[in-house]
């Protein structure tokens, strides 16, 4: 067991090492990716935070003050979905401002960091 976790504990270390931008690796590919997918879609603006996304496969509805999305990825995920991307760049609003602390790069690094030393007691 305590090899078990000394070794996840080592990869989880690895992994932070790699963190140099706001959020952890995965999550910034996840951002990247949902950008990528939100400049084939249209928007049209329905009142003053709720916007229609038209992407030809299935459209959504995005309500950027209550962080919804009818496709539900933004409320699940807690991180903007690709119709929530086009609002939210539709906007010139700081992406950042949108994701969940839990994908926080200085989060990880803070757990991964802590002291391992109730290991020895396994």
């Amino acid at each position: 067991m305590r090899c078990l976790v000394q070794r996840w504990h080592y990869e989880r270390r690895t992994e932070a090492d790699k963190c140099k931008t706001k959020l952890t690796p995965s999550a910034e590919a996840s951002l990247s990716e949902q950008y990528q997918l939100s400049l084939q879609m249209r928007l049209n603006h329905a009142s003053d935070a709720v916007y229609t996304i038209f992407d030809g496969d299935k459209n959504g509805v995005v309500d950027q003050d209550r962080r919804t999305c009818s496709c539900r990825c933004f409320q699940v995920e807690q991180l903007p979905c690709a119709h929530a991307m086009i609002v939210i760049s539709h906007r010139k609003r700081d992406v950042y401002e949108f994701c969940s602390d839990y994908y926080c790069s200085a989060l990880f690094i803070a757990f991964v960091m802590l002291d391992l030393k109730w290991i020895v007691r396994i």
